[in-house]
């Protein structure tokens, strides 16, 4: 193999990489969703689950930080756009768990992942990225499929939860690039470190002043509750890793495959049945990733 092969395997090769960090992670997001259900089965709520989560990673990347030896602080630019990164994050986390109380989950997740079309649209604004049309079409091919695995209905829509979970992919979508700006001269677990620990002083506020803790009765919620946080750390680290690999645009396309995962967890965890359109539905995702994921590893090999 001469160099120039070499050299041109090695782009592709990090892209496929990048690309399965993100489904690690946004596995381990599905699997968020489905420990959060048990967690609220067993009388717990979101603010509840969302404190312990943040307090927990604030924990933990501290003490990864402080293992790897290297620095907390961030400059002074960069420490106010993460304080405020986490705001927004915080907001959008609480926006999008609210609104499982007016809307269909389904419904919700759906318009959750509306939020790589923003990115694209973004990164097209402000980065000057062009807007491929092999993304575009891998884009609304993906959010066909959601719409088929998710069974979404059209019925009794409330008009409150359907502007929380828009929220929530604004939120999302807007902190993934406001993220990518700051990761050009900070690595991501200082990154996450500052952010995390704005949303975990806004959690504390938030349940002090909502009133008691809601920690689950029965040993299974309980169980679940101490899973998310752990699970969590795992999720949140690979995707910012993955974004720096692979940009942001197409980490949050990889990372649309959340719903699928959480279609199967669904059935294996809570034995919740697919049905032959969901089953449908959850493959045209899966071939809209492998096709966006193709096209980028032929562009990098002709690079």
């Amino acid at each position: 193999m001469t160099s120039r092969q070499r050299k041109k395997e090695r782009p592709a090769a990090h892209d496929l990489a990048g690309a399965g960090i993100v489904l690690v992670s946004a596995s381990c997001y599905a699997s968020n969703v489905i420990l959060a259900r048990i967690v609220y089965t067993a009388g717990g709520n979101p603010i509840t689950l969302l404190t312990i989560r943040t307090l927990f990673f604030v924990a933990a990347l501290a003490l990864i930080i402080r293992l790897g030896r290297k620095p907390m602080r961030l400059d002074q630019r960069e420490r106010y756009l993460s304080l405020a990164l986490g705001v927004l994050i915080a907001g959008q986390s609480l926006a999008f768990y609210s609104s499982f109380r007016y809307i269909p989950v389904s419904l919700a997740s759906l318009i959750q992942y509306t939020y790589p079309l923003l990115v694209s649209a973004g990164m097209w604004i402000v980065e000057r990225e062009p807007l491929r049309p092999l993304t575009l079409g891998c884009l609304a091919a993906a959010l066909a499929g959601l719409a088929l695995a998710l069974q979404v209905s059209a019925e009794a829509l409330d008009p409150r939860g359907l502007a929380l979970a828009g929220m929530g992919a604004l939120g999302l979508a807007t902190t993934v690039l406001v993220s990518n700006r700051i990761l050009r001269r900070a690595d991501s677990r200082r990154l996450t470190f500052h952010y995390s620990l704005t949303m975990a002083v806004i959690y504390l506020v938030v349940i002090t002043a909502a009133g008691p803790v809601a920690v689950p009765a029965a040993t299974e919620g309980r169980l679940a509750l101490a899973l998310v946080p752990v699970i969590y750390v795992g999720a949140v680290l690979g995707f910012f890793t993955a974004m720096t690999m692979i940009g942001p645009t197409r980490a949050s396309l990889f990372s649309a495959a959340e719903p699928v995962f959480i279609l199967a967890l669904a059935a294996v965890a809570l034995g919740e049945r697919l049905s032959v359109i969901q089953v449908m539905g959850a493959a045209l995702v899966i071939s809209a990733l492998l096709a966006a994921q193709f096209g980028s590893a032929r562009r990098a090999v002709r690079a």
